[in-house]
């Protein structure tokens, strides 16, 4: 399946918390938000060029509902996920619609 949206959440992270970020991506967020149905898929992006946060992940979605499911918010509420939103640092959050093709 094709996802027809895609979740984007842009973060800074201060650099003595970057291992552990990384990590938490790795060992819990991603397994437990790809394990929500309607997510689809999810990557990561480090900023090369261009203004704005430094990292950027992408959660392809079935629909912007699922972001809002109460199996999306139980797979994001951990103690670590608490800990690590603490030094998130210009976070924004956007749901894009795929327009073409």
């Amino acid at each position: 399946m094709t996802a027809k949206y895609v979740n984007i959440v842009r973060i800074d992270v201060p650099p003595e918390m970057e291992k552990e970020t990384h990590e938490w991506y790795v060992k819990e967020h991603f397994p437990r938000l790809l394990s929500v149905p309607g997510v689809l898929s999810a990557k990561r992006y480090e900023l090369v060029e261009g203004d704005g946060p430094r990292y950027m992940t992408m959660f392809e979605i079935e629909s912007p509902e699922v972001i809002h499911a109460e199996g999306y918010e139980k797979a994001r509420d951990t103690p670590w996920s608490n800990k690590i939103r603490l030094h998130h640092k210009n976070r924004s959050r956007s749901v894009y619609k795929q327009i073409y093709p």
